[in-house]
């Protein structure tokens, strides 16, 4: 399988400090001993290290320690890195970091990525194992006064990583609305409401930075619903869409959208053909039960319809069903491609350029612009016209 390409925080957020790291003033003085033997000598060792976790956990600290090697390597282009991404499971003796180059190169870099990985992936684990225990309950991370103040940000930002509510110092949160970090993801498969009171902060700094907050289905066999499927088929059709019905029934019903009107909300990997369903499932509920719902000040579909939506995988078997879709939740400006590439399901920007009942411009749209608009992208000037475009 190709490996995954996602977006790391930009380096120059972590404002290292890079010529006292490149003279090694923080490195263990044998790696800077063995890197002025190697160029006294003028020596080439090409070297590859591997850096391997000891314990099962999530993965945390991995971008700061690509940006160490970028910054602070003699010449980072020389060297071939391969890393595993923020948040990410780890079991035992799993290799996170693969370096091969020559070893003068990044050898005082060693004592500062290893220190790097071992705290935030300590604080990523222990963080995340606390939301698991104390669900439905949210965690917040108070690590601030029991540490020096030089370490929040990044360790605010791994406990984020990990699950945590929210953080109690700016500084912690200082990653948000900075380039390299686009928004908020959370992984539909879990049990914890999302109107839970411990969120309203997050959600705010969410909504004051302009960031978007997205939920990612995935799929999920082992609750009481799904565990009597008995095959992967049914299971795939159901449990993407079921958790990402629950999540989004429970952000408009309990007034979510009037809290938070400025917050781009994104629903991720479900299809479509559930949203107008709920919608009119919504609807029908609401207009019987009004004082359920008693912050809503219009129906549940009109909030939906202001929501953001990926059309990965896009459910095509009937065209008539699909643009009524399409209108219901105002594709045109609402709709994001999405591929899920390389999975079996994937969708090529093809599926949607060859739809018979959408202009050239909605194409636009939802192949680029409205991405661009969720996530504050600049989008160059010879994108913006169509005209352009058509004549290259």
């Amino acid at each position: 399988m190709p490996p995954r390409r996602k977006r790391r925080i930009d380096p120059a957020l972590f404002e290292l400090p890079v010529e006292r790291i490149r003279a090694g003033e923080f490195s263990d003085v044998y790696f800077n001993r063995a890197r002025a033997a190697l160029r006294t000598s003028e020596r080439a060792a090409r070297v590859t290290w591997q850096v391997s976790v000891k314990k099962a956990g999530w993965l945390g600290g991995i971008d700061e320690a690509v940006a160490l090697l970028k910054l602070c390597a003699d010449d980072f282009a020389a060297l071939e890195v391969l890393a595993l991404y923020e948040g990410d499971r780890v079991e035992p003796w799993d290799t996170v970091l693969l370096v091969e180059g020559e070893y003068a190169s990044f050898a005082h870099l060693e004592t500062l990525v290893l220190g790097t990985l071992g705290r935030r992936t300590r604080i990523c684990s222990n963080v995340r194992t606390l939301v698991d225990a104390a669900r439905p309950k949210a965690i917040y991370f108070f690590g601030a006064r029991s540490d020096h103040a030089a370490l929040q940000a990044g360790d605010g930002f791994s406990a984020m990583v990990g699950g945590a509510a929210s953080v109690s110092t700016d500084a912690q949160g200082r990653f948000l609305g900075k380039p390299g970090v686009a928004g908020f993801l959370v992984t539909s498969t879990r049990n914890q409401p999302i109107h839970a009171n411990e969120y309203m902060r997050l959600y705010a700094m969410l909504e004051e930075a302009n960031m978007p907050i997205g939920f990612h289905a995935h799929h999920n066999w082992n609750n009481e619903y799904t565990r009597q499927l008995n095959r992967f088929m049914s299971m795939h059709a159901l449990s993407f869409v079921l958790s990402n019905m629950v999540h989004l029934t429970n952000w408009v019903v309990n007034g979510l959208p009037e809290r938070f009107p400025k917050l781009k909300v994104m629903w991720i990997e479900s299809g479509l053909a559930w949203v107008p369903f709920l919608m009119q499932r919504l609807d029908h509920e609401y207009l019987m039960r009004v004082s359920e719902a008693p912050l809503l000040k219009r129906l549940p579909s009109d909030y939906m319809r202001e929501m953001f939506y990926t059309m990965q995988p896009m459910e095509a078997t009937n065209l008539k069903l699909l643009e009524g879709t399409f209108e219901a939740i105002n594709a045109s400006a609402q709709l994001l491609y999405a591929s899920d590439w390389p999975h079996w399901d994937f969708d090529v920007p093809a599926r949607l350029f060859d739809l018979p009942f959408l202009d050239d411009k909605s194409k636009r749209n939802i192949l680029g612009l409205n991405a661009a608009r969720v996530f504050n992208l600049d989008v160059p000037a010879r994108y913006r016209n169509p005209l352009d475009v058509a004549a290259e």
